[in-house]
């Protein structure tokens, strides 16, 4: 089952990692296949294979699933046991609703 995830994209500078943060807690996101890296006026983000951009400080609605576990997203692990971890299957941006 698909969870809807509103939440705001931010960049970690210790981390140097895109993180979300919503549903009370910061979120490590592990983005769809094809989905890169994207900068624009200075500021971090990604952009989906359908074209869909999010920059830092864009407000998301992910659909996906949380993850029990780091796996791949260890790196982007604060140490803080509060951090989650969600598998996004698609997203928009607030600009893109």
């Amino acid at each position: 089952m698909e969870t809807l995830l509103p939440a705001r994209l931010h960049y970690d500078p210790r981390s140097r990692c895109l993180m979300l943060r919503g549903d009370g807690q910061n979120i490590i996101p592990i983005w769809p296949n094809g989905t890169s890296s994207a900068t624009r006026d200075g500021k971090r983000g990604v952009e989906s294979p359908d074209g869909t951009m999010a920059l830092e400080g864009d407000d998301i609605n992910a659909t996906g699933g949380f993850l029990s576990g780091r796996g791949a997203a260890a790196d982007c692990a604060s140490g803080d046991s509060e951090t989650a971890v969600f598998a996004i299957a698609s997203f928009v941006t607030s600009a893109s609703t």
